[in-house]
């Protein structure tokens, strides 16, 4: 989204589904800015969940 600041709570999504939860490591406009690297610092994830090896 638009409104995401660094350090809030910010969901991961692939395919318009949650995949993840974590903290903004960058703010929105900086993460438009980049084409790849680390955006959120990933806490909890359905992988830990379900033990699948890919989603």
């Amino acid at each position: 989204g638009k409104n995401i600041r660094i350090a809030s709570d910010t969901p991961v999504l692939y395919k318009n589904k949650v995949i993840a939860v974590g903290k903004a490591v960058l703010s929105s406009n900086m993460i438009s800015d980049f084409k790849r690297g680390m955006a959120v610092r990933v806490r909890d994830s359905l992988k830990s969940h379900t033990g699948e090896s890919s989603l």
